[in-house]
């Protein structure tokens, strides 16, 4: 389908120099990696994550990118067989809501989910791929709450342990939610978001930057102090560095 591009934002000439020609990532390894984080039990509640997958499952496995730990189908970002992106998300009623998009091995993609609690034109659940829409949904209730500790790059599922194989380069959290429009349409809201090096205006509850480059502790650069663990101590997620002019390229900036 051919996409309007009235609706895409207006593309920056160039990056400003402020922002530097490269940045940090934390690279998974798909064997123990993982990052701890926090609880945030929002019913309102906007997630993104900016990632690289290195390689893509070719049976029933689903690489966990960001997840409510343990009760995992509450929220959860991942990547399953074959080739796709998904995100699955549960009501309060019960009912999970699953979205997927194709992706592809070692290139990199921004993926968002957001849900409203007051419902727009009988709507209240978005997913997106690159801020294109990948579907919506009216949830019978509110997300299933309370909720667990968010781990990054590590999730349980049939007492199994599925880590990501790959990097991640930006974890955001927003206690407000959004619409968007039908699915194939892409959404400012969240483009705005995608590769923006300033703390954002209001509502965000977690801003993982992993600019660190060093140590065991991501640092929240939103103000609440939801910081992350880099586990295990003794062989946690490396620090790398990636290009942001990459990452522009890529995600179609």
């Amino acid at each position: 389908m051919s996409l309007p591009t009235s609706i895409y934002p207006q593309k920056p000439k160039q990056l400003p120099p402020s922002l530097g020609f490269s940045t940090y990532a934390l690279e998974f390894d798909n064997i123990d990696d993982y990052v701890d984080t926090v609880t945030l039990a929002l019913d309102d509640i906007t997630v993104m994550v900016l990632f690289k997958a290195y390689s893509l499952p070719t049976v029933a496995e689903e690489r966990m990118m960001i997840i409510n730990d343990q009760s995992y189908d509450r929220w959860r970002i991942f990547i399953k067989e074959p080739n796709l992106l998904a995100v699955q998300v549960k009501d309060s009623g019960g009912t999970l809501y699953s979205f997927q998009g194709a992706i592809e091995a070692n290139r990199w993609y921004h993926a968002a989910f957001s849900h409203k609690s007051v419902a727009v034109g009988g709507l209240n659940l978005t997913a997106w791929l690159n801020g294109i829409v990948l579907g919506r949904a009216a949830t019978t209730g509110a997300l299933a709450l309370p909720a667990d500790t968010i781990r990054i790059g590590r999730g349980i599922k049939w007492n199994t342990d599925w880590y990501f194989d790959g990097a991640i380069a930006e974890v955001r959290i927003f206690d407000w939610g959004i619409v968007g429009p039908p699915a194939g349409f892409s959404s400012p809201e969240i483009i705005s978001h995608m590769l923006q090096y300033t703390k954002p205006a209001s509502g965000c509850r977690m801003w993982l930057r992993f600019e660190e480059g060093t140590g065991l502790t991501a640092y929240d650069s939103s103000g609440y102090g939801n910081h992350g663990s880099l586990l295990p101590t003794a062989d946690p997620p490396k620090w790398i560095r990636t290009k942001k002019w990459e990452l522009r390229a890529e995600l179609g900036l």
